[in-house]
């Protein structure tokens, strides 16, 4: 039998309203209470709870141990939609154990941030409608393109889409060139390093 020990978390070290209006915390400080959020967010934040900053973000050592080491990659350019909406580009990362909630698959859908969980792979296609059917109906926003590679559940999602009759367009990047739907490999990217720069502060082994 196992057992765990929860604590509530020192109103000092929260980032939210429970903040006193007018309080004046380090930029650097803020930075950690945010989940190592960059300093332009960590500032926007502030501003909009009306906290006072001080100090620079200074280099963040869990920020750069959490992030990978890459020789850059070139990325094919993609003429940007500046119709909301319009272009989505979706892809899929796994973790090695299943979350709280049982789900193992993370579907990232950029149209800037807007990301999912799934248990299971094969639950892509029919979020992703879902999705779509959401921004027509409550935004009236129409998607007509999607880019993503050719795995399977990606091309199950294509076939749905014809039967719903969406109307959508799929771009497919070529094999094994991810930079050419890099602006959702980037956000996993970043995504990732903010979580592992989390564990690394709060000193959670592997």
């Amino acid at each position: 039998m196992g057992a765990v020990e929860i604590a509530p978390l020192p109103l000092k070290d929260q980032a939210n309203m429970t903040l006193d209006k007018g309080r004046t915390v380090k930029l650097t400080t803020l930075h950690d209470m945010l989940g190592h959020a960059g300093e332009y967010a960590s500032r926007l934040m502030a501003n909009y709870y009306s906290w006072k900053t001080t100090g620079k973000l200074s280099r963040c050592e869990s920020c750069g141990l959490s992030k990978a080491r890459q020789s850059p990659i070139p990325n094919k350019v993609i003429t940007r939609s500046k119709i909301p909406g319009e272009r989505l580009f979706i892809d899929i990362s796994s973790i090695k154990s299943r979350n709280l909630g049982g789900s193992k698959f993370w579907l990232l859908i950029i149209d800037d941030a807007t990301d999912f969980f799934l248990k299971k792979k094969g639950d892509l296609s029919k979020t992703v409608r879902e999705l779509i059917n959401d921004l027509k109906a409550k935004i009236q926003k129409t998607v007509k393109y999607i880019r993503c590679d050719n795995a399977g559940e990606n091309k199950s999602l294509e076939k749905d889409a014809k039967c719903d009759g969406l109307g959508i367009q799929f771009k497919w990047t070529a094999p094994g060139t991810p930079q050419q739907n890099g602006r959702v490999e980037r956000k996993f990217k970043t995504l990732y390093g903010r979580v592992r720069a989390m564990f690394k502060e709060a000193g959670l082994t592997e």
